[in-house]
C-alpha cells in the first residue's frame, strides 16, 4: 500500500477537477434531459405509438420533428416547451400528416421524405412556425410551412422559377425558416435551372446559375440542398466550374442587386491547419453572430469553423473576417479518448456552437463550445431515462441559444427526442472545486485524529 499525503490528495483531486472541466468526468454518465416524445408516445390523430424520429428542431417556444408509426404513418409534429406558467404543455400535435390535404394541390400528403430518407432542415422551426418538405400523388412535391397556425405552400411544381423560365420540378432538400421567411433550394429535372430561393411575401432568387461567384470564376453551377436563414441573412454551399466550392452569404433585404459574399472557399487557408480547404459539408448553420460550417483539407483534416459577422452589415460590404477554428481532428475529445476523427453536424446561436462529433472505438456524441470552453453533453454509452444510449442524432436547427434538442437511440430498441440546457462551463469547475475542498477537509480531520500518521491515512 502507498501512503498518500496532502500533496497526493491535492494532485489526485486537481486531476479530477481538470478532467471534469471538460464537461464531464471520464467515462459514461447519467444524463439529465427533458423528454419531449418517445416510442411510447401516442401519435396525435394517428394509430398506436411513434416508431422512429428524425433529428428535431428547436425554438424558444417549441420542438418540431419528423415522426413515423406503424402501417406507414408519418408526419411533421410540434410540441410546446414547458414554461413557468405552463410546466406541463399539451402532448405533441400534428403540423401535417397523411391526413392533411396538400396545400394548393390535390389529395393528401403521401410522405415527408426524399425516397424514404428524411433530410433534417437547417432550421425547421421558428417560434411556432414550422417549415418542411412534402409530397403527394402524381409527382406533387414542394416546400410548405405552417405560419401562425395556417398551412401554406411556399413553392411546388406548379410554381414558376423566379428570374428564369419554367416551373420548379425538384426540391432536393428541406427548407429553413426564420420568423415567417422561408429559404430553400430548387431546380428543374435536368439541373439546367437551379438556385437558392426565399419567400418573404414574394418569391425571389437569392443565388442561381445566373449569379457570379464572388471572388471566383464564372457563375454558380450547383447549390447545397439545405440553405439556412437567420433574419435577412441566407447562407449556402455553392459550387462552380473547375472544382470551385465555398460557403456564401446573401442579405436578401438588398436583392435584386445581390451582395453575395464569400465566407470561405477552396482558396481559403485552413485556420490552425495546413494548406487550404478542399471541401465543405452541405449542412451549415447560421445565427445573428455568424455562419458555422464543417470544412475539410488534405491529409484527412476536418473541423468545425465559424465565419463571424464583423458587426452591423449593409452595402457596401465590409471585409469579412477569416474563419475561426472551433475544433478539428487534432482536438482532444473532452471526457473521451484521443482526438476527434469526424464531424457530422453543427449548430450556432448567439451564445453557443454545438456539434455532432465522433472518435475512435465507436465514440460519438454531442459537444458544445462556449467562451473558449469545450463541453461534452451527450455520448454513446451514457444513461438517459434509465436506458443506455447507443446513438444520437442532431442537426443545426436543434440549437437555440443555450439549449439543444436531440434524438437518442437506446439499447432496448426504443427512441426518443429530448431537450437539454447546456450548463455553464464554470458549473463543472465549481462542482470539482467543491470535491477538492471536501477532500482536503476530510484529509485534515484524518491527519490530526491519528498522531502517528504524518502523511494521512494509508490506502
Amino acid at each position: 500500500m502507498n501512503a498518500r499525503g496532502p500533496t497526493g490528495w491535492t494532485v489526485a483531486v486537481v486531476l479530477t477537477l481538470l478532467s471534469c472541466v471538460a464537461g464531464r468526468c471520464a467515462g459514461a454518465e447519467v444524463i439529465h434531459a427533458e423528454r419531449v416524445v418517445d416510442t411510447a408516445t401516442s401519435i396525435p390523430s394517428g394509430a398506436g405509438d411513434f416508431t422512429s424520429f428524425g433529428a428535431p428542431g428547436l425554438s424558444d417556444v417549441g420542438t418540431a420533428f419528423f415522426g413515423t408509426g406503424s402501417g406507414g404513418q408519418e408526419g411533421i409534429y410540434r410540441r410546446h416547451r414547458p414554461t413557468a406558467s405552463d410546466p406541463f404543455p399539451d402532448p405533441p400535435n400534428a403540423v401535417a400528416d397523411l391526413n392533411a390535404p396538400v396545400s394548393n394541390g390535390t389529395g393528401n400528403f403521401l410522405h415527408f421524405n426524399h425516397g424514404g430518407i428524411y433530410t433534417p432542415p437547417g432550421q425547421m422551426i421558428s417560434a411556432e412556425n414550422v417549415a418542411f418538405y412534402g409530397a403527394g400523388s402524381n409527382s406533387q412535391q414542394g416546400m410548405y410551412a405552417s405560419i401562425n397556425g395556417t398551412l401554406e405552400r411556399v413553392a411546388d411544381t406548379n410554381t414558376p422559377i423566379p428570374g428564369d423560365t419554367g416551373n420548379f420540378e425538384v426540391f432536393p432538400g428541406s427548407p429553413s425558416i426564420s420568423g415567417g421567411i422561408v429559404a430553400f433550394a430548387g431546380r428543374d429535372s435536368l439541373r439546367t435551372k437551379e438556385g437558392v430561393y426565399v419567400l418573404d411575401g414574394t418569391l425571389q432568387a437569392i443565388a442561381d446559375k445566373n449569379t457570379s461567384i464572388p471572388e471566383g470564376t464564372g457563375n454558380f453551377e450547383s447549390f447545397s440542398p439545405a440553405p439556412v436563414i437567420s433574419g435577412v441573412d441566407v447562407a449556402f454551399v455553392g459550387g462552380g466550374s473547375g472544382g470551385q466550392q465555398g460557403v456564401y452569404r446573401v442579405m436578401h433585404d438588398f436583392l435584386p442587386s445581390g451582395f453575395t459574399t464569400r465566407l470561405a472557399d477552396r482558396a481559403t487557408a485552413i485556420p490552425g491547419g495546413t494548406g487550404t480547404f478542399t471541401g465543405f459539408a452541405d449542412n451549415i448553420a447560421i445565427s445573428e453572430t455568424g455562419v458555422a460550417f464543417i470544412g475539410s483539407g488534405s491529409g484527412g483534416q476536418q473541423g468545425v469553423y465559424v465565419s463571424p459577422w464583423p458587426g452591423p452589415m449593409a452595402p457596401p460590404m465590409p471585409n469579412i473576417p477569416l474563419p475561426l477554428r472551433i475544433v478539428d481532428t487534432s482536438t482532444v475529445i473532452p471526457g473521451g479518448t484521443g482526438t476527434f476523427t469526424e464531424f457530422l453536424a453543427v449548430g450556432i446561436s448567439s451564445t453557443d456552437i454545438a456539434f455532432l462529433g465522433s472518435g475512435s472505438s465507436g465514440q460519438s456524441g454531442i459537444f458544445d463550445y462556449r467562451d473558449g470552453s469545450l463541453l461534452s453533453l451527450v455520448n454513446v454509452g451514457d444513461t438517459l431515462d434509465g436506458k443506455t444510449i447507443t446513438g444520437v442524432s442532431f442537426t443545426g436547427g436543434g440549437l437555440f441559444e443555450d439549449t439543444i434538442a436531440f434524438g437518442a437511440f437506446f439499447a432496448d430498441g426504443s427512441q426518443g427526442i429530448y431537450v437539454m440546457n447546456v450548463p455553464e462551463p464554470t458549473s463543472f469547475v465549481l462542482l470539482a472545486l467543491g470535491s477538492l475542498l471536501l477532500g482536503m477537509q476530510w484529509l485534515r480531520r484524518e491527519r490530526y485524529s491519528v498522531s502517528d500518521q504524518r502523511f494521512g491515512p494509508s490506502i
